[in-house]
């Protein structure tokens, strides 16, 4: 596990001797530097907790494909970035490198964009749900067919349509305050039942 991250050895070390031992707390607080790697460590994370193999990040498990493409349904990520300015950063490395690395960054934080409308926080009646659906539908229907582990179907094309629609997507967010009504929908939603054991939140 934590192969996909770069430094924080000593951090690395702790956690992955805490998850294999079975001794990682029940709340993590991760504080660092912006564009430290923090949202990178709590999602493989993440991942190496909901994992029902052997951890590492070529495991095929289904939680792990699932963590990867940050699809899994016992995780979820709540906070006020749009991830806006990675995804362009992402979309313009997939444009020079068609790689296994590029595909994977850029439908990540195309996902995280997603996870702001996470059918957990939100009403199906609240208007901003209601302006958001045309985007996310477009969104996912894209990725629909868009697998990392290949590069076929990328084009400059698919990648500017995906910006854009969730470009779109990113003005339906203004998620600068956690409400109280979110924590108590997080709450319930941790006391249902998940697809795999452990379930993880993530507030950014």
């Amino acid at each position: 596990m934590f192969e996909n991250i770069i430094g924080h050895k000593a951090v690395i070390r702790q956690l992955s001797d805490e998850v294999s031992s079975g001794r990682l707390p029940g709340s993590i607080l991760i504080e660092g530097a912006q564009y430290a790697g923090k949202l990178t460590i709590a999602l493989e994370l993440a991942r190496a907790l909901t994992c029902t193999g052997d951890r590492k990040w070529n495991c095929r498990c289904r939680a792990c494909r699932y963590q990867k493409q940050l699809v899994n349904p016992d995780t979820i990520l709540l906070g006020p970035d749009d991830f806006m300015e990675e995804i362009h950063l992402t979309a313009s490395l997939l444009k020079e490198s068609n790689e296994f690395y590029s595909r994977y960054l850029f439908l990540r934080d195309v996902r995280k964009l997603l996870h702001r409308f996470n059918p957990v926080f939100f009403d199906d009646k609240e208007s901003r749900v209601r302006k958001a659906e045309p985007f996310i539908a477009e969104i996912e229907e894209k990725l629909d067919g868009f697998n990392p582990d290949l590069d076929t179907g990328i084009n400059e094309k698919f990648i500017d349509s995906v910006v854009s629609a969730a470009a779109s997507l990113s003005k339906e967010t203004n998620l600068i305050n956690i409400s109280v009504d979110y924590i108590r929908k997080i709450i319930f939603w941790s006391h249902t039942t998940g697809l795999e054991k452990n379930k993880v939140i993530i507030i950014e």
